[in-house]
């Protein structure tokens, strides 16, 4: 996790508390933009590297860690 600088994030809010309304809602849509396309990239690049699995896998999984939650709690 990256570490967070109270000092900067404080000037980038003074900036932003100067932007007009369309501004403010233009700078939102392109964050949520940049947000998603390194989320994409993100998967992309564990796709390649195989960290994905498929739906039917998870489901298998899933399936198995709540039965033995169930087997647990008896």
């Amino acid at each position: 996790m990256v570490q967070q600088n109270p000092e900067r994030i404080d000037e980038i809010l003074k900036l932003v508390d100067q932007l007009s309304p369309e501004e403010h809602d233009a700078l939102e849509q392109e964050m949520k933009l940049r947000w998603l396309r390194r989320a994409l990239d993100e998967g992309e690049k564990d796709s390649a590297e195989g960290k994905v699995v498929s739906l039917d896998e998870l489901e298998r999984r899933l399936d198995a860690k709540r039965k033995a939650i169930l087997e647990s709690q008896k």
